[in-house]
């Protein structure tokens, strides 16, 4: 899972619960990665760079501040899974900048060979 031992043992999660933790991220990563795509075309790209850094930093943040006991109003597997969600969907972000970027920063000639690029560095971070 996503999970590793100091952090299981900071929320006192068990393996089950740190799957679920991972399927919230990848639930972030592909069933909303559509709507990166709808916002770089209605407000472009500086705007859902924006939004992805804000998800992205709001998930860090939340994180940060979240304690097994803090705060009470929601459960810790709860606001985790709220967290990890964020982390996935920004990331759906930045792949979409990433491969829109080249059409419009290259000359027609390059826009194949960068963008081959971008996606062999995008694949290589997810693994």
């Amino acid at each position: 899972g996503v999970t590793v031992k100091d952090f299981n043992e900071y929320y006192q999660l068990t393996t089950a619960e740190g799957d679920f933790l991972y399927g919230c991220m990848n639930f972030g990563a592909c069933a909303l990665s559509f709507i990166p795509g709808l916002i770089y075309d209605r407000l472009g790209c500086i705007a859902a760079m924006l939004l992805g850094t804000l998800l992205a930093d709001c998930g860090v943040l939340l994180q940060i501040v979240w304690t097994p006991d803090w705060p009470e109003f929601v459960s810790t597997i709860g606001g985790l899974a709220f967290c990890y969600t964020c982390f996935g969907f920004a990331s759906t972000f930045f792949n979409v900048i990433g491969s829109f970027a080249p059409l419009s920063a290259f000359p027609v000639e390059y826009v194949g060979k960068v963008s081959a690029c971008i996606q062999v560095c995008m694949s290589l971070g997810i693994t």
